[in-house]
């Protein structure tokens, strides 16, 4: 489980107050950290679907994980149960697919926007079953790992895993009004989805565990975005995504915004805006440099002049190239609110980032 040290870190990088050093999640691999055979799992988790979502495999992978691999800094082991990157779309009526390598969504079949009806069902088959695997997997881990609140997901992007990207682009044209009104049944969804799944799976002190981007935090903690922001305009997103997210941003406790791909960035602004937001997460994407590099920075001098932290991902290149861009970025911004994700190197390599910048 988590240390008192790791969580009370991780408080001061919410309030931006971790001006000793910045968080960081660094992971490294050594097959000799493993001193006995690991237990064979081969047995479990052979369909696509149990891979994702079953708990006795995703438990024992973990259990053969911590084996085999070093925690170091604020980074710490969890337990991921998702139905994808959004969840939700599920509980409204989504059949998901399956593959060993990630999770879609089929479209709900409708001539048109209109035609279709979603609403929060208590007894909806893969809410039902969401659930349940939750619970089970509370019981399993008994305490040895926290299990993660799953992707819930929100706002357009579920419309959009609903209708398909195409259509709800010519949705928001053709009938804006039922886009409003079915993004209305999606939001207020959030909320019961997302208190549920927090009240089974939070810790003894009431804190979580969000399951993208390893982020705990006291009491209700999430990522939240909108990918689908990237195929509409500036004045389309304040209509009708921003809303949503300030509401999110007011009920929950401990904020991180993915901000996904360079068509994102125009909204960075409004986002700004948002005053209880803690953090952005900068994704570039495929074929962009990682997060590190300084072609980033007028996004980080933004989200740092905001008064908001900032989680990058630094992987690309080797251990040394990885140490200097973390070092130019925080002699630019200093330690408070950044937060670095870096590669998977071996012992000596996390050993040479903690010692170069001091952690």
């Amino acid at each position: 489980m988590l240390s008192q040290e790791i969580k009370q870190r991780f408080t001061e990088w919410w309030a931006r107050e971790n001006t000793s050093r910045p968080l960081v999640r660094l992971i490294s691999y050594d097959p000799s950290y493993c001193t006995e055979t690991l237990p064979d799992i081969s047995g479990m988790g052979k369909t696509p679907e149990d891979y994702h979502m079953s708990p006795e495999f995703r438990i024992a992978a973990m259990d053969n994980f911590v084996k085999a691999y070093k925690f170091w800094c604020e980074a710490f082991p969890y337990i991921d149960l998702n139905i994808g990157p959004g969840s939700m779309a599920t509980y409204l009526g989504s059949e998901p697919g399956f593959s060993f390598d990630t999770i879609w969504y089929n479209e709900i079949k409708a001539e048109s926007l209109s035609d279709i009806e979603i609403h929060y069902d208590e007894n909806a088959p893969w809410w039902v079953k969401h659930k349940e695997l939750l619970k089970k997997a509370v019981r399993l881990s008994d305490g040895r790992y926290p299990i993660a609140i799953p992707d819930i997901q929100e706002n357009l992007d579920i419309l959009s895993a609903l209708r398909g990207a195409q259509n709800l682009c010519f949705d928001l044209y053709d009938d804006p009004e039922a886009v409003k009104r079915l993004q209305k049944v999606i939001d207020d969804a959030f909320f019961r989805y997302y208190d549920t799944c927090y009240d089974i799976v939070k810790l003894s002190d009431e804190s979580s565990v969000f399951t993208a981007f390893s982020i705990w935090g006291e009491k209700k903690t999430a990522k939240i975005q909108c990918d689908f922001s990237a195929m509409i305009s500036c004045e389309t997103f304040d209509e009708y995504v921003l809303p949503a997210l300030e509401r999110q941003c007011n009920y929950l406790d401990n904020i991180l915004y993915h901000l996904d791909g360079k068509d994102a960035i125009r909204h960075l602004p409004s986002l700004l805006k948002i005053e209880k937001l803690n953090a952005i997460n900068w994704t570039p994407g495929a074929g962009q440099p990682d997060a590190g590099f300084e072609c980033w920075y007028p996004l980080y001098d933004q989200i740092i002049d905001a008064g908001k932290g900032i989680w990058i991902g630094i992987g690309d290149g080797d251990v040394d190239s990885w140490i200097d861009r973390a070092k130019k970025i925080l002699k630019r911004y200093g330690s408070r609110g950044i937060y670095f994700l870096f590669g998977v190197p071996d012992d000596a390599g996390a050993k040479k980032i903690i010692k170069e910048l001091h952690l």
